[in-house]
């Protein structure tokens, strides 16, 4: 029959529950700002549906510019209706899901701004309980050197003694 061996564990230290906390808060923290930068990436769609609108018109004003400068013979050059139609559908849509992004993305600011908070409250306490632990380590070195000091000077008085021993007992010899 084997026996089986429980390994007994120390609790977690102060300092390391705040370092696991902090590792929890950051990792969330990168979630929220990888969700911000995709909520931002639909917020800009609505700029490129508008830049291809512009770039569409400019091309409209260039064909009739080159006509005019023809002389304005035959007939004037139109625009192309269907593909106007196409991106007026795809701006609304930009300009929908952009509207919602952004109205996301303030709630996504609102929480990067608490996490960030929060961690740097965490920091602040991780390096409180640096200090805390230095500070015991300090004083346990102070105390052994106050115990060592006791102890060297107890010595001390032995050697001391001693020698003073072999002195007196060299002059009674004589």
């Amino acid at each position: 029959m084997a026996a089986t061996a429980i390994k007994l564990t120390e609790p977690p230290t102060r300092l390391q529950v705040l370092h696991a906390d902090r590792a929890e808060l950051v990792q969330e923290l990168a979630e929220l700002q990888r969700a911000n930068a995709r909520l931002n990436q639909a917020a800009s769609a609505e700029a490129s549906a508008l830049a291809e609108l512009d770039a569409l018109a400019a091309a409209d004003v260039a064909a009739v510019t080159q006509w005019v400068s023809a002389g304005a013979s035959g007939e004037m050059p139109t625009a192309d209706q269907k593909q106007r139609r196409a991106l007026a559908e795809k701006l609304a849509a930009a300009q929908s899901a952009g509207i919602a992004a952004k109205a996301a993305g303030a709630n996504v600011d609102q929480q990067i701004a608490d996490l960030s908070d929060r961690i740097a409250t965490i920091d602040g306490q991780i390096e409180q309980a640096i200090f805390g632990l230095v500070e015991r380590e300090h004083n346990e070195v102070i105390a052994e050197y106050r115990i060592v000091a006791e102890r060297a000077g107890q010595l001390a008085a032995k050697i001391s003694g001693l020698g003073m021993f072999y002195r007196d007992s060299g002059q009674l010899n004589r």
